[in-house]
């Protein structure tokens, strides 16, 4: 698991419990699921905090954003969504960082790389794809 920001040095076990307090989810929804990035960046007095979890569930991704400013937390924002790796490494794909994280396109560039020792067949494959179609 790749954990970066204010969850850098979080084991697996503290981001599920870090996921059921802040979103305010019980433990039983986050059954089965194995994080494989976990980011969250909060700023001071909870301004411009933005976080984003990356997890596999029976062979499916998935990808949960969350944002607050100081009035609320991320409470009310565990949604995860389906994705796949054909979307998370296209240019389409963003994820926000807090206002107050100190490397962002670091922190970037740790996504990809950790993406491509998680996936490097997959993303071989779809790089000598790309290869072969621009001939």
């Amino acid at each position: 698991m790749l954990a970066l920001e204010d969850l850098y040095d979080c084991d697996h076990n503290q981001v599920l419990a870090h996921i059921c307090a802040s979103f305010e989810v019980e433990m039983s929804e986050l059954d089965g699921i194995v994080i494989l990035v976990a980011y969250e960046s909060v700023g001071s007095w909870g301004c411009d905090s933005n976080n984003w979890f990356l997890f596999r569930k029976g062979g499916q991704l998935y990808e949960n954003h969350g944002g607050h400013c100081s009035c609320n937390g991320f409470e009310g924002q565990w949604g995860p969504e389906e994705t796949n790796l054909a979307y998370l490494k296209s240019d389409k794909f963003e994820f926000w960082c807090g206002g107050y994280d100190g490397d962002t396109e670091g922190n970037k560039a740790k996504v990809y790389e950790c993406l491509e020792q998680l996936y490097p067949d997959h993303l071989n494959n779809r790089r000598a794809a790309v290869l072969a179609s621009r001939g």
